[in-house]
């Protein structure tokens, strides 16, 4: 599954909508979700839904 653009609404959507960004500009996967974040950040939101596209998700 590779993502084609996206929308977000809401506090701190820049934070967001950056990490899905990059994901668009290298034809990444769902494979963000192997990338390392910090704890907590709004943008490990992003790599958790990765890594539920993945069957692989850790904080439910």
């Amino acid at each position: 599954m590779r993502p084609s653009g996206a929308s977000i609404i809401g506090a701190r959507a820049d934070d967001l909508i950056a990490e899905i960004a990059i994901a668009v500009e290298f034809s990444a996967s769902a494979m963000v979700g192997r990338s390392v974040y910090a704890h907590p950040t709004m943008a490990e939101a992003v790599n958790e839904a990765a890594l539920d596209a993945l069957g692989r998700v850790i904080n439910f």
